[in-house]
């Protein structure tokens, strides 16, 4: 049996984000199912495929290997891409069966149940209901039923088995770094998990429904792993352990992230509780290389917390994060917005708190999201909490915030901190000086098997009513899942002709990033416009112009007032542009832009 796994990457306009997707998930299935006694062969896309391609370009690999079993790992941020190839397999190869896992293959995600582009949803811990399920494969007329942890389908409606008891031993899954499996990414970079289970029970978060009660692999294996990993050069290992400073043993842990450090200089991050940790045990992480950890505040709203199960010691927090920066480490604190019971002031009180303290070197400030099998989507309607019903599961209002209130919260934090928590994403092909594109010609470069990520320079907008733009409209219609980037000089810039051209595109288009409606800023959206000007030294000036608002709409009272995102635009200047020049540049920019736009907004380019 042929079986290929794929945990397709974060979409990003940048290559940052996609570079550092190491398909873990996948590759602990490969290696669990190659000790079963069936002949399987496991197949994993080369890195450049799974994190560069297409749609086609994905489906074409598969075409190649023509699995019997496709099986895709499931996140809120690639389940829609996971299911439109999903049912391009289907179309093409009815026979292949289609397995889904991951955190979002829950009995509850209404979402997900309603496309019928799936055979088999494994739930939970994946290794052993995997195996089972291609063993049973392998033998006609097998009762499925029988494998626990499984979805399936059942004279037209979808049923869940027995759950799925977790593995005895951790180590029963072989190493995919050390077996060969996985190397580190493309960013150099190396996710690890060191144990699987939370102490914690918070109802926003699904991971401890899956592993309720720490498990820790074996030590002996995770310093191996660590000496691989110093071996290969790694520059950066990420623990994915959900609350580090409690997981078991974690001083032999320490010492052994010590003596991988004394063949090359491996940093660490992780994910932490301020309030887990003693000052000593603090200086022995920061001495162990761990150089940036990942706090979770998420409110200091008693209230709330209490109704999703999280504690805060106010003090404890204080000082512990204090002590963490003292000992060089970069601390990221994390606050929710939307959560039961908190206003947009409870909102405000919590970024007063961290600003002024002074207590992050990052502040990472984000809408809840109700995701699939958590306590809190089970409980939303009884809390009074409405969310998107697709990816990524936004909350839209609770009886204590409105839309206008998350909104307003955001634009809070952003004046009170200085922090862009919007950053436009501009990828390096836009500012790289390009060849004019030939009107005449059938296809822009790259149109022909477009990544995932697309950036076309126009020569004028007229381009997009020619064979080009046609070419690229079909192509975008085989890959609805690139992110497109439209670059045209000052001078050539219609907008009413690139805007109705992309109107149409987006009309068709259902796509993850076009449903952030909380920015004030500059949202993030699958297809985006750049203006360039060119500027002293050869260097250029960036022009985002945003082309469709999000259709969400604010409602109720507002506690504040912000702009119309659909009326801003941003600008981005490199980092060596004369600062006394600025005003008048931008005078220029006015000049060109469209008149709807109101305000622009600055910014620098990387």
């Amino acid at each position: 049996m042929k079986i290929a796994l794929l945990q397709l990457p974060v979409p990003s306009h940048q290559t940052d984000y996609p570079s550092e997707n190491i398909p873990l998930g996948p590759a602990y299935l490969a290696g669990y199912a190659r000790t079963l006694p069936q002949s399987v062969a496991v197949e994993l896309p080369p890195g450049d495929v799974l994190n560069e391609a297409g749609d086609a370009g994905l489906l074409d690999w598969l075409e190649g290997l023509r699995p019997h079993v496709v099986g895709f790992g499931c996140y809120v941020w690639n389940v829609e891409r996971s299911i439109h190839l999903a049912r391009r397999i289907k179309e093409r190869h009815p026979e292949t069966v289609v397995v889904f896992g991951g955190p979002e293959v829950n009995r509850d995600n209404d979402f997900l149940l309603g496309h019928p582009f799936f055979d088999y949803g494994v739930v939970g811990e994946g290794e052993q209901t995997f195996a089972e399920l291609m063993q049973a494969l392998s033998a006609p007329g097998a009762d499925m039923t029988a494998i626990g942890g499984l979805l399936l389908r059942h004279e037209g409606r979808w049923i869940a088995t027995a759950p799925r008891p977790l593995l005895a031993s951790l180590d029963a899954i072989p190493s995919p770094y050390l077996e060969g499996t996985l190397g580190p990414s493309a960013a150099g970079t190396v996710i690890l998990e060191t144990v699987r289970g939370c102490p914690y029970r918070c109802a926003y978060c699904y991971y401890h429904k899956s592993y309720p009660r720490p498990r820790p692999f074996a030590l002996e294996r995770i310093r191996r792993e660590l000496f691989w990993a110093a071996e290969q050069g790694v520059e950066e290992v990420y623990f994915l352990d959900p609350c580090f400073a409690r997981r078991p043993n974690l001083e032999a842990l320490i010492r052994a992230m010590e003596e991988a450090r004394a063949l090359f200089p491996l940093r660490f991050q992780a994910e932490l509780n301020a309030e887990d940790c003693t000052d000593d045990r603090i200086g022995r992480l920061a001495r162990a290389g761990l150089q940036q950890v990942e706090v979770g505040l998420q409110s200091i709203n008693p209230r709330a917390l209490a109704a999703v199960g999280r504690r805060f010691d106010r003090d404890r927090f204080v000082h512990s994060v204090r002590r963490m920066r003292r000992e060089g480490m970069s601390v990221m604190v994390d606050i929710m917005v939307g959560l039961p019971h908190d206003t947009v002031e409870d909102v405000k009180r919590a970024v007063d708190f961290v600003a002024e303290k002074d207590l992050f070197d990052e502040l990472s400030l984000y809408p809840l999201s109700v995701l699939p099998g958590t306590n809190l989507r089970r409980k939303a309607r009884e809390l009074g909490i409405r969310y998107l019903p697709e990816p990524p599961y936004y909350v839209l209002s609770t009886p204590h915030m409105s839309s206008d209130d998350i909104r307003h919260a955001f634009e809070y934090a952003d004046r009170a901190t200085g922090i862009d928590f919007f950053p436009v994403e501009v990828p390096q092909a836009a500012l790289r000086p390009e060849a004019p594109s030939d009107p005449r010609r059938r296809a822009f470069p790259g149109t022909e098997h477009p990544g995932n990520t697309l950036t076309v320079h126009l020569e004028t907008a007229d381009d997009l009513s020619g064979p080009g733009g046609h070419a690229l409209a079909e192509a975008l219609e085989r890959n609805p899942h690139t992110l497109l980037t439209l670059v045209v000089d000052e001078n050539h810039l219609d907008w009413e002709k690139i805007h109705a051209w992309a109107a149409r595109l987006l009309s068709g288009r259902s796509h993850v990033m076009d449903r952030e409606y909380f920015s004030t800023l500059d949202p993030l959206r699958s297809v985006q416009l750049l203006v360039r000007f060119a500027a002293p030294g050869g260097s250029h000036v960036l022009l985002r112009i945003p082309l469709r608002p999000h259709p969400i709409e604010a409602e109720g009272e507002s506690s504040g007032e912000f702009p119309d995102t659909s009326r801003q635009a941003w600008v981005g200047f490199p980092p060596d542009f004369p600062e006394e020049e600025e005003d008048a540049f931008l005078e220029r920019i006015w000049q060109r832009c469209p008149p709807h736009i109101r305000r622009l907004r600055i910014g620098e380019l990387n």
